[in-house]
C-alpha cells in the first residue's frame, strides 16, 4: 500500500517515522483502507489512528484519534495528504493538508508544500518529543497556524547548501516572567533547512510590548540559537504600572532599543540595550531622581539576577545632588531591587554605593556605602549648596541614607577630612585669637608662631574626623577629633536642619605652644596639665559654613582666678559622645574605630 503512494525509500522513512504501539498485532498497513477519490484515483484512509511517532533524534510520542488520507497521483511521482486529530492532547485539534512532489529539489529532495492549523496543544506532550525546544517558561495551550512550501530532505554539502521549506507561521502561547504569566502572540516568515530555522520579520506581543525579531536555531537537539529584537516608543511608566511597581519607582520615559536571546537549551542568555532621551522617577524620602540621555544595558534572567543591567547617563541627579556622569549598575533578584555604583570615579575620588529596596517592605529603602579621597569643595557644591557650607581638602565619608516602613528617616555618616579647611576662618586661628582677647590674655608672638610652625598650611586640618546622625528634626555631631600639627581640638554636639552648630569642644596646646603662650602669664601655669600642655574648653555655634569659636565662661573664669592668685584645677578632655555606629564602613586611621591606638 504504501509503495503504491510513494517512492520505496520514502515508504520505508515513513514506516519508520509512524510504528503501531507494542502489542498491537496489526502493520501499519492494516489500518488503512483503500477508498476513491472524487476523480476516481485511489486514496488510503485511516480513521482513530492510534501510533507512535518517532522523529529523528527526537523520543517517541502517542498519536491516538488521528485521521490520515492519502492520495497517490497516478504517476506515483506526487502524493497528497489530510491529516486531522488530537495529536498532541486529547483537547488538542491539527488539521494539516498539502501534497509532496517527490525528488523535485535540485539535489534530490522532495518538493512540500502544506497548509497546518494546530489548536490547544497539550505542551506536555510537545515536551516528550521536543523536550530541550519548549522552556519551562512556556505553557499551553499553543495555537499554531500557517503555510510552508519547498523543499525537505536534502542535506548540505561542501558544494551546497541545502534547499529550504520556506514560510509563514502564526502562534500563541503563554508565557510566564518575573513571576506574572500572559499571553505571547507571534508572527514570523522561516526557511527550514537541515542545518538551521531561520526567521526573518518576525514579531511578538506579550505583556503590553511589541518587538520585532529575527534570528536563527540549529533544530538539533542541543543545537545553538540567536535571536535579535528591536522595540521603539515603549512607554515605561505604564509597563511599571501593569507589572503593579510602587508609584514612587515608576519611572517616566521612552525607551527605545534591543534585545538579544542566544545560547542553546539549558544554557541560553538575554541581553537588552536600550535608550532614553531622559528618565525621571519620583524616588521616595524626597529623593526625586532625574537623569539627562540615558543608556540602559545589561541582562534578563541571569544568574543571580533575573534583571540586571548597567545605566549610562551624561547628567544624574538625586534629589539636591549633582552626580555628573556617574554610572550605576541594577539588579532585581528575588523580589528585591538594587542599584550599586562601584569602581567609578565621583568628584575626583571613587565611590561605591548600594541602595536597597524591597516592594515588600515599601517605602522602606536604604542607601549605603563609601566615598574615597574626594575633592570636598566638589562634594559640599554638589551635596551640601543648600546649606552653604565652605571647605576645601580631601574627603573620605561612610553614610547609610534612608527610611524605614512608616516613612521615618534615618542619616547616619562617618566622614574624614585631609588637608582641610572648614568654614571661611580657621577654627584653631579663632580659638587662638579668642586667647589673646580675654581681659587677661594668654597670647605672644612667640606662641603664634609656634602655632603656625605647628601647621601644614595656614587655618588647615591635616586630618578631621567626625560622625553624624538624624535624630529626630535635627542632628547628633560626634567623634570631632581635629589635628593640626601637635594641636587637636575634640569635641560633639548638635546641628539642626538648616546646619547650625552647637558643639562643647577641647583644643589640646602642646607643651612647647603652651609654655610661648604663658611666656608672659607665668601666673597661669596651674592650668597646665601633667604632659605641661594645656586644654582650652571651647564652643562652637553658627552655621557650618562660617562657625563661630568662642571660650567656654568657665574656661574666662578659671583664668580671671588664677590671674588673681586664686586656686584652680587644669581643664581635661572634653567628652566625646560617638554616634553612626551601626552599618558603616571604618575610614582609615579613625580614632574612634576600635584598632585605633
Amino acid at each position: 500500500m504504501l509503495g503504491s503512494a510513494c517512492a520505496g525509500d520514502r515508504a520505508l522513512l515513513f514506516a519508520e517515522v509512524l510504528q503501531v504501539p507494542e502489542g498491537d498485532t496489526r502493520s501499519l498497513a492494516d489500518h488503512f483502507k483503500k477508498a476513491t477519490t472524487a476523480g476516481g484515483g485511489p486514496r488510503f484512509e485511516a480513521e482513530s489512528l492510534t501510533v507512535d511517532a518517532t522523529l529523528p533524534g527526537r523520543k517517541p510520542f502517542r498519536v491516538e484519534g488521528a485521521q490520515l488520507a492519502l492520495e497517490p497521483s497516478a504517476d506515483g511521482g506526487s502524493l497528497r495528504f489530510e491529516l486531522e486529530g488530537p495529536i498532541f492532547g486529547a483537547a488538542s485539534r491539527v488539521s494539516a493538508a498539502g501534497t509532496i512532489e517527490w525528488g523535485k529539489g535540485p539535489f534530490g529532495g522532495d518538493r512540500l508544500t502544506v497548509d497546518f492549523v494546530v489548536d490547544d496543544a497539550d505542551l506536555a506532550v510537545l515536551r516528550v518529543a521536543f523536550p530541550e525546544r519548549f522552556d519551562a517558561a512556556f505553557a499551553g495551550p499553543l495555537d499554531l497556524s500557517g503555510h510552508a512550501e519547498g523543499i525537505v530532505g536534502e542535506h548540505s554539502s561542501e558544494e551546497a547548501p541545502a534547499s529550504p521549506l520556506k514560510g509563514k507561521l502564526d502562534g500563541s502561547v503563554d508565557w510566564t516572567v518575573l513571576g506574572r504569566r500572559d499571553s505571547l502572540a507571534f508572527s514570523s516568515a522561516f526557511s527550514l533547512d537541515d542545518r538551521s530555522v531561520r526567521f526573518s520579520g518576525m514579531h511578538l506581543k506579550s505583556f503590553g510590548l511589541d518587538l520585532d525579531v529575527f534570528g536563527w536555531f540549529d533544530p538539533s537537539p542541543q543545537g545553538q540559537f540567536h535571536l535579535n529584537g528591536a522595540f521603539a516608543g515603549v512607554d515605561v511608566a505604564k509597563v511599571a504600572a501593569d507589572w503593579q511597581v510602587p508609584a514612587p519607582w515608576r519611572a517616566a520615559a521612552t525607551l527605545s532599543g534591543k534585545t538579544e536571546f542566544w545560547g542553546k537549551p539549558g544554557q541560553s542568555f538575554i541581553s537588552y540595550d536600550t535608550k532614553a532621551s531622559e528618565v525621571s522617577v519620583p524616588g521616595l524620602g524626597g529623593y526625586p531622581i532625574h537623569s539627562g540621555p540615558v543608556r540602559l544595558a545589561g541582562r534578563l534572567l541571569a544568574i543571580n539576577a533575573e534583571v540586571s543591567g548597567s545605566v549610562m547617563s551624561s547628567k544624574l541627579e538625586v534629589g539636591p545632588v549633582d552626580l555628573d556622569s556617574l554610572p550605576i549598575g541594577i539588579s532585581w533578584w528575588r523580589n528585591a531591587l538594587n542599584v550599586t555604583a562601584a569602581n567609578s570615579t565621583l568628584w575626583g575620588g571613587s565611590v561605591a554605593s548600594t541602595l536597597s529596596y524591597r516592594p515588600a517592605t515599601h517605602p522602606a529603602f536604604e542607601l549605603g556605602g563609601m566615598l574615597e579621597n574626594v575633592r570636598a569643595g566638589d562634594f559640599a557644591g554638589a551635596v551640601l549648596k543648600a546649606y552653604g557650607i565652605d571647605v576645601e581638602g580631601k574627603l573620605d565619608v561612610a553614610y547609610r541614607i534612608g527610611q524605614d516602613a512608616a516613612q521615618s528617616p534615618f542619616f547616619a555618616a562617618r566622614a574624614s577630612l585631609s588637608a582641610a579647611r572648614l568654614g571661611r576662618r580657621g577654627l584653631v586661628e579663632q580659638a587662638m585669637e579668642a586667647l589673646a582677647a580675654m581681659p587677661t590674655p594668654l597670647s605672644s608672638p612667640r606662641a603664634n608662631a609656634a602655632v603656625k610652625k605647628s601647621r601644614t598650611g595656614a587655618d588647615l586640618f591635616d586630618k578631621l574626623f567626625f560622625e553624624i546622625e538624624k535624630r529626630g528634626d535635627g542632628y547628633v555631631v560626634g567623634g570631632i577629633s581635629g589635628h593640626t600639627g601637635e594641636l587637636q581640638l575634640d569635641g560633639s554636639g548638635s546641628m539642626t536642619k538648616d546646619a547650625v552648630l552647637d558643639v562643647a569642644a577641647t583644643l589640646y596646646v602642646p607643651p612647647a605652644v603652651t609654655e610661648a603662650l604663658l611666656a608672659n602669664a607665668l601666673w597661669a601655669a596651674p592650668l597646665r596639665i601633667a604632659d605641661g600642655g594645656l586644654f582650652v574648653p571651647l564652643h562652637i555655634g553658627g552655621k557650618v559654613g562660617d562657625a563661630k569659636v568662642t571660650l567656654t565662661q568657665a574656661f574666662v573664669a578659671a583664668v580671671a582666678k588664677a590671674h588673681s592668685g586664686g586656686a584652680v584645677t587644669p581643664f581635661g578632655l572634653a567628652e566625646v559622645e560617638h554616634v553612626a555606629n551601626s552599618g558603616l564602613a571604618v575610614l582609615a586611621d579613625d580614632p574612634s574605630s576600635p584598632s585605633s591606638p
